[in-house]
């Protein structure tokens, strides 16, 4: 934001061209990390659907911990009505997409090598080691260990961290 201020105050060369390529790029910011705030188009009339975007949060806010029948009740709809809503604007079935956004928050949580990646599994609902690597591969074709020494930047990881 300060750069476009300083564009539109010091009007360099082509600074319409520069600000609004910088608030493309703040769009785009907004949109990757705040999606579930959004609100939803409907994909085929093009209205404003907000019964989605509370149910996008709601999964996202309950992740660990999170079943159809649960969210269904919350909502005060039945199973079936739920499904079909969900896939209606993600494409994917529940269980999909409540395993894609688990790992999605593991992945992140694997940033942070104080974090061991037991507990990484456990804050994702999988208490299982070996069922969280299993999920966690699913989605990101490598174990969380891999994916970890993969994308932790050399100079975040600290010696003699434990991994497991």
């Amino acid at each position: 934001i300060f750069h476009m201020l300083s564009e539109r105050k010091e009007k360099h060369h082509l600074y319409n061209e520069s600000v609004s390529l910088l608030v493309q790029q703040m769009f785009i910011h907004i949109l990757r990390y705040y999606e579930l705030n959004a609100i939803v188009s409907d994909p085929f009339t093009h209205g404003q659907d907000a019964h989605i975007v509370s149910l996008l949060a709601y999964i996202n806010e309950n992740i660990q911990n999170i079943s159809l029948e649960e969210t269904a009740n919350f909502f005060g709809y039945n199973k079936t009505y739920l499904s079909q809503l969900l896939n209606k604007y993600t494409g994917k079935t529940f269980t999909v997409y409540v395993n894609e956004l688990r790992m999605k928050k593991a992945a992140q949580l694997l940033m942070d090598p104080s974090i061991k990646i037991t507990d990484i599994g456990a804050e994702v609902g999988c208490y299982d080691a070996s069922h969280f690597n299993r999920k966690f591969s699913k989605v990101f074709q490598m174990s969380p260990k891999e994916y970890r020494n993969k994308y932790l930047h050399p100079h975040t990881r600290k010696a003699g961290t434990n991994e497991s």
